[in-house]
Order: C-alpha cells, then structure tokens, then sequence
C-alpha cells in the first residue's frame, strides 16, 4: 500500500540519478514519519494489483479504454504511485465482467534471479530447456551477444 498511500515521485525525478532517487526516497520517508498518507476515496473501486506484463482481448481493451474516458478521477488517483500500472489495469479489470476470464499467469518466462549482469536475467543457451518446456508464450530478456545462441535454438525448434 505504500506504493498507493504515499507520494511516490517517480513522475517528477528521474530515479536512475542518485540524487534524484534519493529525493524520491526522502520524500516518501518524510510522509511516514509525519504519519501523511493520500486518502482513497471510496469512490474508487477495489484495489486489486498484479504483474505489469498482461495480454488483454480487444473487447476487454476497449473497455478499460471507454471506462478510463468516462471515469478520468480513478486514473488521475494513480498519478504519483510507484508502478501505477500494475495497480490501474487490474483494479479496473477485476471491477468489471472480464474478472471472471483473468488468469493469475501472464504467459511469460521470466528469470528474476541476477544473471549475465542484469536482473531479470539474460538468456542465455542455459535456458532453452527451461523454455521450450515452459507453457510461456513469450520470454525476457534477450540481449545480444549473450543471447545468440539461446535465440537461434529456439528458431529451430519453432521451426522443425
């Protein structure tokens, strides 16, 4: 909740300067120990909050398009929360008729474990099996020349 309650500044700083993501932290670490936190107006439907990588059907893309046009106030609630969009999505997605068609998986591989200098990792031939095994649809990260081998392996197989 954090994320939601407090002024998360990400829009205004960029958190990949030192300084700048300092502030961002100073910040939210004010408002706690004042005890501050944004209200949530009860007009707001239940939060709900999940992965930042979904695949919608058009139909459920239209919308949450239409209902973001025709209630701009709950959108609006999200500026200044840290990965706002893993929290709009799903909030208005799981307030509607399409809750009942989501499924908790995202059809993705992804290796959250620090490797090949990154995290999520980059793929590498280490991980074929693992992905030609997996029911993902799609995978990340890629990353040249690292992941050379791996993406010529999966062609073939794709291919044969």
């Amino acid at each position: 909740m954090d994320r939601i309650e407090y002024l998360n500044l990400y829009d205004l700083f960029n958190a990949k300067v030192a300084k700048q993501s300092s502030l961002i932290r100073r910040v939210v670490n004010i408002q706690k120990k004042i005890g501050w936190k944004r209200s949530i107006s009860n007009k707001i439907p239940k939060l709900y909050g999940g992965s930042t990588y979904w695949s919608l059907s058009r139909e459920c893309l239209k919308y949450v398009i239409n209902y973001t046009n025709v209630n701009r106030f709950v959108l609006n609630r999200f500026k200044y929360t840290l990965c706002a969009e893993e929290f709009y999505f799903q909030t208005v997605i799981m307030n509607s008729k399409f809750a009942t068609k989501v499924t908790n998986n995202n059809a993705r591989y992804i290796d959250w474990n620090a490797r090949n200098g990154n995290n999520p990792a980059v793929l590498d031939e280490s991980d074929f099996k693992k992905l030609i095994e997996s029911e993902a649809f799609f995978a990340r990260k890629f990353d040249y020349p690292t992941s050379t081998i791996v993406m010529k392996s999966l062609k073939k197989h794709v291919l044969e």
